[in-house]
């Protein structure tokens, strides 16, 4: 457990962790808790955040902390089995990446 951490980001062992926690009160402020849904499929792939309202279907991100973990075709299953969603990843610093935006701008 990390309590009273407060180190740089880049080098915190728990950096991913704290991204998705700070990404998910980001859309808690956005969006209602009950339209905030995560994916897993039986192979262990998991999409983070899945926005399911009807006011605000049709989004979903994938958060990662750098670009060297994205890895875009691990996602392409599920971009093709749900077209309606307009996937995104999240990240904390900006990459080269189509469909990429800094957690800031949620």
């Amino acid at each position: 457990m990390l309590i009273n951490n407060f180190s740089e980001a880049e080098i915190r062992i728990d950096k991913g962790q704290v991204l998705e926690n700070y990404t998910f009160l980001r859309l808690s402020e956005l969006y209602r808790n009950d339209d905030i849904k995560f994916r897993k499929t039986a192979d262990q792939k998991e999409v983070d955040f899945i926005l399911t309202g009807p006011a605000n279907k049709g989004k979903a991100y994938e958060v990662k902390f750098n670009a060297a973990s994205i890895k875009p075709s691990k996602y392409k299953t599920f971009i093709k089995t749900y077209p309606e969603y307009d996937f995104h990843f999240v990240e904390y610093l900006f990459s080269k990446y189509q469909n990429t935006m800094p957690v800031l701008k949620l």
